[in-house]
């Protein structure tokens, strides 16, 4: 398959008058013993002269500019001046920040620089200019450079919240000599949401010499200290910018070729097909620090394809965005981060693949011969607002999607039409206001999935919810130097539907109304809503020489239900963490840094039941040769398990053991490894064994090959196959649960080659094998709701044959009890997904892609 799209960008720039000048004031606590209680500041002089952004510095303005020398490095040797000189000028004017560096290096034969597509540098020696434009000691646009003239860039809400996708439009070029390199940079204002009048923004300069591991800085951080905005130096002489507005236009053409391998008598399809698709994005400057983001049929050509899994749970596989309208600046949308690695409840409350997802409803379900359906649901338009608006940080999108039809042949022959998706509106609203220079924050969140469906006989009103929404507040608070924290949430959910829809929703896996030994749920078959809440709250200690922790508690109410805009595979639970992690930053002997995390969690549902509790102790490791090593020890206890017989009694799990372990080679070296081993077993004779490995090995600066095998071993005891009613059995509440013993092994290889031309031209290939194998034996069905007890068919239950690869399960006995069910259990399964991508940028922001 292969398609060639162009894609082109136009950007306008207006002045306009100054604002009024707003500065917020940073940390108020004082600076612990060992680092400098004022914060180093540089000036920004104004430019007085042409600049050609050549990467030579060679320019008289340059001479007009502060140089800057005073680094210091936060590894190898925290707290010493630098092993190779370093200075970085700044200059500026109404529309740019011109940034001249010059990495002087002794050994400028060892200078490792690679040449890679923007935002993969990978081990490369490199520059980076961090900038706190709002000075809120909270949000930074990073731009980072490499000898080889590779770029990164992205934009940072707090040191953990980094948003890669972000690709502002702006020019770096670099020159190598023998004595070092100079880097040239050239940050149009343009790209930047900030607040004219305000003299001084926050800086942060970093310089990487990867074959050294050093990291030096501007402003230093010790490591036991959270590296953010809030540690960063001062840039002055930053009131000559003005407020600028821009309007950004992306159109898009997209021409597509496909090979496909249909039936030769197949109406709909043929065997090679083509098609044309046009659409646009639209970026516009509503003040300098609120953008609105549109977009029109969007353009989702070059995106990369899901991997292959085989999931024999009965939860949805989780994906992440990789659509780029969706992907940028989706941080704004972030809710209920109570952080410190205890969060194990997920909370994506809004996740954005919802939109323009696989129709729900498919032609197979009307017994379809033939069929040509949509794979994705149109996307018709969608709008972003995000920024900041009265001291707000806000984020609003909507978007809008198409009716979806799919045509069919039926068993009789006759063509017929299917609704297969209803048209649709989704809308999600955030805001947050920070205090205390950042410290502390309080945000809301809304979302709303609306639906146009019919009534009556409809059958998508009978799967789909036509009104969702969602709720909720969320608050941050951080003290002593951002070293302890206090976070939460509290939300609430509500679905409106047919009661057809609401009883699937009562039914579903996140939930099982219908367990028959629950007393606290229970199904209403005329209900046409549900609502539910969830609410969370975490305290810790996150800097700090060597004892940090943290404790969470989180809750999620039976009826809490955001899949129709967010993803969430479990309600109905309660959740008790502890953490308590010891961490060395001082180099040894043989010993670079350590930490060892001791965690413990309890889960009970809403019932009171316990359906889990664990402990695990694990390290990470790394070595003086910069190998890593990592060890986890996994002890879950005896528990019950509301969701094994997926809508049935309560089930068993037995105590078990998880031992993982991985090994890391050299960071620095042009080739890198690592393989992981785990193996899980309990006492009743589980067992699970996997190995995966990666190795990427760079022949030369502008190629890399990577591969990344795996294979797992499985056998599972006691494995859901399904259930069948009697009415008579009333062990198990007159339904037959049905289990086996399944062996299983899945083996995947993915291999990538990115070989890069220039920073602007790069070919990716990309391709994943993937084999999956599963034989069932051991059947029986469940004895003893809430123990490990099974009758065993063709043993102490019923009767059991086989009809080739059928097994026919009699559970009383031919003419005895209810009638036999017949399996075809065992499965084989041989994917290979893969794709090509060559990608020139032929001038900043405009690139052509072939697929």
């Amino acid at each position: 398959m292969g398609m060639g799209m162009g894609r082109w960008v136009a950007a306008l720039t207006l002045m306009v008058s100054p604002a009024a000048a707003q500065q917020t004031g940073g940390p108020s606590e004082a600076p612990p013993p060992g680092v400098r209680a004022t914060a180093p500041s540089m000036a920004a002089e104004l430019r007085r002269g042409p600049i050609r952004i050549d990467g030579r510095m060679d320019e008289a303005a340059w001479n007009d500019a502060r140089r800057f020398t005073d680094f210091l490095q936060r590894d190898p040797d925290e707290g010493a001046p630098v092993s190779q000189p370093t200075e970085v000028r700044i200059l500026v004017d109404e529309d740019a920040l011109y940034v001249g560096a010059r990495m002087t290096d002794r050994e400028a034969h060892l200078i490792r620089s690679q040449l890679a597509r923007r935002d993969n540098a990978g081990a490369s020696d490199f520059i980076q200019i961090n900038l706190d434009a709002n000075h809120d000691h909270l949000t930074a646009y990073l731009f980072r450079v490499g000898p080889s003239g590779t770029v990164m860039d992205s934009f940072a809400d707090g040191p953990a919240n980094i948003d890669m996708s972000w690709d502002p439009v702006w020019e770096a070029r670099t020159t190598v000599d023998d004595e070092g390199w100079t880097a040239e940079m050239r940050i149009p204002f343009s790209q930047l949401r900030f607040e004219e009048g305000n003299d001084t923004w926050g800086l942060q300069i970093l310089r990487g010499i990867w074959r050294r591991y050093e990291f030096s800085y501007f402003a230093f951080i010790p490591r036991t200290e959270n590296s953010g905005a809030d540690r960063y130096g001062h840039l002055t002489g930053m009131s000559v910018v003005k407020e600028p507005r821009r309007v950004e236009l992306l159109p898009y053409v997209l021409a597509k070729s496909e090979e496909l391998n249909f039936a030769d008598d197949d109406p709909f399809r043929g065997r090679v097909e083509n098609s044309a698709s046009v659409g646009l994005d639209a970026k516009v400057g509503l003040t300098s620090e609120l953008t609105l983001d549109a977009t029109v049929n969007p353009d989702f050509g070059q995106v990369e394809l899901d991997p292959a899994v085989v999931n024999l749970t009965a939860f949805e596989t989780f994906y992440p965005e990789r659509r780029p309208f969706f992907v940028e600046g989706a941080d704004a949308f972030r809710f209920g981060d109570v952080g410190a690695d205890l969060n194990q409840l997920q909370n994506n409350v809004f996740y954005s693949r919802r939109i323009g997802r696989a129709p729900t409803l498919g032609a197979a379900s009307q017994g379809a011969r033939f069929a040509d359906e949509p794979e994705q649901t149109t996307i018709l338009g969608a709008g972003k607002v995000s920024g900041r608006m009265a001291g707000w940080r806000v984020g609003l999108l909507d978007a809008v999607t198409a009716r979806e039809e799919a045509r069919f042949i039926d068993a009789q022959g006759a063509e017929r039409k299917l609704e297969v998706e209803p048209r649709a509106n989704y809308l999600a609203a955030r805001a947050r206001r920070d205090f205390r220079g950042g410290n502390s924050s309080v945000g809301i969140l809304a979302t709303s999935a609306t639906r146009r469906l019919g009534g009556g006989d409809d059958v998508l009103a009978g799967l789909m919810h036509d009104q969702a929404t969602v709720g909720g507040m969320d608050f941050s608070h951080t003290w002593s130097r951002r070293t302890w924290f206090l976070n939460g949430f509290v939300a609430g959910s509500r679905v409106g539907g047919t009661a057809d829809a609401i009883r699937r929703t009562q039914f579903s896996s996140a939930r099982y109304f219908q367990r028959p030994d629950a007393e606290h749920v229970e199904v209403d078959p005329t209900r046409t809503s549900l609502s539910g809440y969830a609410a969370a709250a975490a305290v810790g200690r996150t800097g700090g020489d060597h004892w940090l922790g943290s404790l969470l508690f989180q809750a999620k109410s039976p009826g809490w239900e955001v899949n129709d805009l967010g993803f969430d595979t479990r309600a109905d639970q309660r959740q008790v963490s502890g953490l308590l992690t010891y961490r060395e930053t001082q180099p040894g002997r043989v010993v670079r840094n350590y930490r060892i995390d001791l965690t413990g969690t309890r889960f009970w549902n809403y019932a009171g039941d316990h359906v889990g509790t664990s402990v695990a102790l694990g390290s990470i490791v790394q070595f003086t040769n910069f190998y890593q090593g990592t060890i986890r020890v996994f002890r879950g206890l005896d528990a019950l398990d509301d969701q094994l017989t997926r809508g049935g009694p309560l089930g068993f799990n037995p105590a078990q053991w998880t031992v993982a372990t991985s090994l890391g080679t050299d960071p620095r070296r042009s080739w890198q490894g690592n393989l992981a081993v785990s193996r899980r077993w309990d006492s009743e004779d589980t067992r699970q064994f996997n190995v995966s490995g990666y190795l990427s090995i760079r022949p030369n600066p502008s190629v890399q090959f990577a591969l990344q095998p795996s294979v797992q071993f499985l056998t599972e005891q006691a494995q859901y196959l399904g259930s069948i009613s009697d009415p008579g059995y009333q062990p198990t509440f007159g339904r037959r649960y049905l289990f086996g013993t399944l062996e299983q092994t899945v083996t995947s290889l993915t291999a990538r080659v990115d070989w890069t031309f220039t920073p602007t031209l790069s070919l990716q290939l990309f391709a994943q094998p993937l084999v999956g194998a599963g034989r069932f034996s051991g059947f029986k069905e469940l004895a003893t709701p809430g123990r490990w007890a099974y009758r065993a068919y063709g043993g102490d239950a019923g009767t059991l044959t086989r009809d080739g690869d059928a097994v026919v399960l009699d559970p009383d006995g031919p003419g005895a009890g209810p009638a036999a069910v017949t399996l075809r259990p065992d499965f084989n399964l041989r994917t290979l997904r893969g794709n090509a991508v060559l990608r020139w940028e032929y001038r900043p922001g405009s690139a052509l892609f072939f697929v």
